[in-house]
């Protein structure tokens, strides 16, 4: 007795033919790379997992090595051949599978899968920062706008955000749950990855420093999960074919109403867009997107009469620190809202260049292309960042992230350029003949303050920095107990800085 053929199984004497049902109930050997089965829905990502244990192996090599199929049914496949031992080095990835794998190992490589993590220290009772009713943590330090900061730091002046950044990176370290820059991008990662499948979620908003990679982390995340960002060239608005918008810069409660009105139901993504939360009338409207609980009704700005329930999800990043923001009643009561997660990560300059240590060598820009010769790149990309370290001391941290890298390799260039060009009899007329040292150009990009400013200290502070030179805040510092942690954890030398000293003895800051 004939054994009897399942759909899937290749024609004994040629293997590009397989057993299909071509039509309901009917069956026939038809071209692998052309089956087009009629009337038959094809199984979900779900059925395909079911189906995978007990199908035979070349039916799911078939499908694994389909170029145009379904990635996560290619992924199928394929995980059910490895569990089986067969040769992978045989199955065919291009096409949707192998940037899928790709993706995969981009996303493994965020949340720390691919290297070994390192065993977590038992957690001893009061260990963690105490919180208090409103959620805010008790290690005034990390706040910007506790009285005991301002008080400590003068933070309008380059040199006393400097001061405040060194006081800032001692204190975060010697805490015993300290997490390395690296350790922290993964937490943010899951935490990311968790909001992004918990389509309850409302809402989450995340702050850092610009460039430590809070968007390349979502976006990244979002294409593995296969929530796609809004295509204006394919997608209509509304339309169940995306996941999520990003939206432009809102400059008006209307416009911001337009955009909840037309995406409604998706995933909303502001970057880098605080006027959501910081324009009082925009900030209205988030409060009520947000709402936690019920159902999130909409005014028109324009027309009170007219309004519509909103059933969207929003994700807000921001640059700026969450306390500043919170200063205003408005815009902390949307930041109160964000149920799905919070997260507020900032680096210190010294954390920022770990950063930059581990990626610079690796990092791809927009406007700096790779030099043709691989050693000369790789040391160009060394020299620059030695600057860095070699200015370390000097950096404003309220204008130094890991962008600045690629404007330095600009100003390497530009500088290499024009002492070529300077050479040139036949322009040097125009441009001069002198040669540009470009480290130096570099390092004045890389240690000017915040928006090129010239703060002016007054003669009461200069003279209070003066009379507190060796330990400058335990006369100001209120209480015992503050005043005994900032005198032993303060412990940087700011009398090796010899240059800024001088330069603020002659011109201020």
């Amino acid at each position: 007795m004939a054994a009897v053929k399942q759909v899937g199984d290749v024609h004994p004497k040629n293997p590009n033919l397989v057993w299909t049902e071509y039509q309901p109930g009917k069956f026939d050997y038809r071209n692998k790379n052309s089956i087009k089965p009629v009337g038959v829905k094809p199984m979900d990502v779900k059925q395909l997992s079911v189906w995978a244990p007990s199908a035979k192996t070349d039916s799911l090599i078939i499908i694994a090595q389909s170029p145009k199929a379904d990635a996560q049914k290619r992924k199928v496949a394929y995980d059910e051949l490895e569990k089986r031992g067969h040769d992978m080095s045989t199955i065919d990835t291009s096409g949707t599978l192998d940037k899928f794998l790709n993706n995969q190992n981009k996303v493994n490589n965020l949340l720390g899968r691919n290297n070994p993590t390192p065993t977590p220290s038992p957690v001893v009772a009061g260990d963690e920062a105490p919180v208090d009713e409103d959620g805010i943590t008790e290690e005034w330090w990390l706040n910007k706008t506790d009285a005991r900061v301002k008080k400590n730091f003068n933070l309008s002046t380059k040199s006393g955000r400097i001061k405040y950044d060194h006081f800032l990176d001692k204190m975060k370290k010697k805490q015993k749950n300290y997490k390395n820059p690296v350790r922290v991008m993964q937490d943010l990662a899951r935490q990311y990855a968790y909001f992004l499948k918990n389509e309850k979620a409302r809402f989450m908003i995340s702050a850092g420093g610009a460039g430590i990679g809070k968007t390349y982390l979502f976006k990244t995340l979002s294409e593995y999960l296969n929530i796609k960002p809004f295509d204006s060239t394919k997608d209509a608005p509304g339309d169940g074919d995306y996941g999520y918008f990003e939206a432009p810069n809102v400059s008006s409660a209307k416009q911001l109403a337009g955009i909840l009105k037309s995406h409604n139901g998706k995933l909303l993504l502001f970057d880098d867009n605080d006027a959501v939360l910081t324009d009082k009338r925009c900030a209205a409207m988030m409060k009520k997107a947000t709402a936690t609980g019920g159902k999130r009704i909409v005014d028109d700005p324009e027309d009170k009469t007219i309004n519509f329930e909103f059933t969207g999800r929003i994700m807000i990043m921001t640059n700026k620190d969450l306390a500043t923001l919170s200063e205003n009643e408005d815009t902390k009561a949307v930041i109160s809202r964000a149920t799905g997660g919070k997260s507020e990560i900032y680096l210190t300059v010294s954390e920022t260049i770990d950063v930059l240590r581990d990626r610079f060598q690796k990092m791809e820009f927009d406007t700096v292309d790779r030099l043709d010769d691989t050693n000369e790149d790789v040391q160009e990309r060394a020299e620059v960042f030695h600057v860095i370290e070699k200015n370390s001391k000097n950096i404003d941290p309220a204008q130094f992230t890991v962008r600045n890298f690629e404007s330095m390799i600009l100003v390497r260039r530009a500088a290499e350029n024009g002492n070529a060009m300077a050479d040139d009899a036949a322009i040097n007329d125009l441009i001069g003949t002198h040669k540009q040292d470009w480290e130096e150009e570099a390092g004045y990009l890389i240690t000017k303050a915040q928006n090129d400013e010239l703060f002016v200290e007054s003669a009461e502070d200069f003279s209070k920095a003066e009379e507190t030179e060796e330990n400058p805040f335990v006369k100001i510092v209120e209480g015992q107990e503050v005043e005994k942690a900032v005198e032993e954890e303060f412990s940087v030398n700011f009398d090796n800085m010899d240059i800024e000293k001088a330069e603020t003895l002659l011109f201020g800051e």
